[in-house]
């Protein structure tokens, strides 16, 4: 506090969220906080005072958390490199390998947990639907004798969250 170190146990440390007092959180080396975001809201402002009674400095700081909406990027995963995260897939992929493998990544989603039982995972080429993999975000496009254009489409939901459902498509090149 003040650009002097301190014991963070001997700090009392004050929160509020949304200008209104965190009494259960606050106090003596409570310098960490957890919250559920508001799904109705937008945006959560947490403020932190800190005071070190001993020789009475203080600190505030505050912060302004943004939800976002919930999206799914798809990548290409190589069977040595894995997940190539720095190349996403926009519009299109080409299948001209005996087999790709194409991720969906869901990013603001909760839980995390890709392998949680909450979320499914439910994919389709040109409107019929496909088996769910087992790794329930990879699916491995095999080529086959067929030539040109598919679509490729996941679709995520959450059992427990009611309204957490989202969907992208991609088109493949079979080629």
């Amino acid at each position: 506090v003040d650009g002097k170190k301190s014991d963070s146990k001997n700090i009392i440390y004050n929160w509020r969220r949304n200008y209104s007092a965190l009494p259960q959180l606050s106090g003596y080396g409570k310098q960490a906080i957890s919250i559920r975001m508001n799904y109705l809201s937008n945006q959560e402002n947490i403020t932190l005072e800190s005071s070190d009674p001993r020789d009475g400095s203080t600190a505030k700081s505050n912060l302004s958390l943004k939800t976002f909406n919930p999206k799914i990027i798809f990548y290409e995963r190589d069977a040595v490199l894995g997940t190539k995260y720095s190349s996403a897939l926009i519009d299109s992929v080409s299948v001209n390998e005996a087999d790709k493998t194409i991720v969906a990544e869901p990013y603001f989603v909760s839980p995390a947990n890709l392998l949680s039982n909450d979320l499914t995972f439910n994919w389709s080429i040109n409107g019929s639907s496909i088996p769910t993999p087992e790794r329930k975000n990879a699916v491995i496009l095999r080529r086959g004798e067929e030539t040109g254009a598919a679509t490729l489409k996941v679709a995520i939901e959450s059992v427990s969250k009611l309204f957490l459902e989202l969907s992208k498509s991609i088109t493949i090149q079979l080629e």
